[in-house]
């Protein structure tokens, strides 16, 4: 198994009741090899600057490169915050601070399953910052997202472990949290209206 880093960003279409990730958002893809499997994994933020209060989205990629159709382990999760505990978010401070991490709350199950991949497919999970951290000060922050990734060809049997192509993944990117200021809330409102009024709100 191998670990290629590939520097750069691109424009991510997400579903109709959120927006588009912008193209200059500073992010790390990453591509992960196993047996024949190769996937790149992206973590891209709706806006790379927001201010202290502000919600922000996270895109979090898994695009399959090779010619197979794969399918990947993926679900969600009961708990107080909706929060995938197959899925762990560090957000880290310019001054090398980790953000503790919000309780999640009891679990309470959920549903996980396959997900297919066919090649040169793009699948995006979309995380809310605020279920994972707090960020109540100005300044950089790194965030990296990391899962443990189960590849299987199509039709294969995903009850039996050792047909996996086993891979931890991890993608992070950068954002830039600006002091909070009231006379911006009117843009930060405007922003999220079409989101929020979209049809699958």
């Amino acid at each position: 198994m191998s670990r290629l880093s590939l520097a750069g960003s691109c424009v991510l279409l997400a579903p109709a009741c959120v927006l588009l990730a912008l193209a200059y958002a500073p992010a790390q893809a990453e591509v992960f090899e196993a047996e024949g499997a190769k996937v790149r994994v992206e973590l891209l933020p709706d806006w790379p600057a927001v201010m202290v209060g502000e919600p922000l989205y996270l895109s979090f990629g898994i695009e399959n490169l090779g010619s197979r159709n794969l399918s990947y382990g993926d679900g969600f999760t009961r708990n107080a915050l909706g929060r995938p505990d197959f899925l762990e978010l560090e957000v880290k401070r310019e001054d090398g601070t980790v953000l503790p991490l919000r309780d999640p709350g009891p679990s309470f199950g959920g549903g996980f399953g396959p997900h297919p991949l066919a090649p040169g497919e793009r699948s995006v999970k979309r995380l809310f910052l605020p279920h994972w951290a707090t960020i109540e000060e100005p300044g950089t922050y790194t965030l990296t997202c990391r899962r443990s990734l189960e590849l299987y060809d199509e039709g294969s049997d995903a009850n039996r472990p050792e047909v996996a192509r086993k891979l931890d993944v991890v993608a992070s990117t950068t954002i830039t949290v600006d002091p909070h200021d009231p006379a911006k809330i009117p843009a930060v409102i405007a922003r999220w209206e079409g989101p929020l009024r979209g049809p699958e709100t």
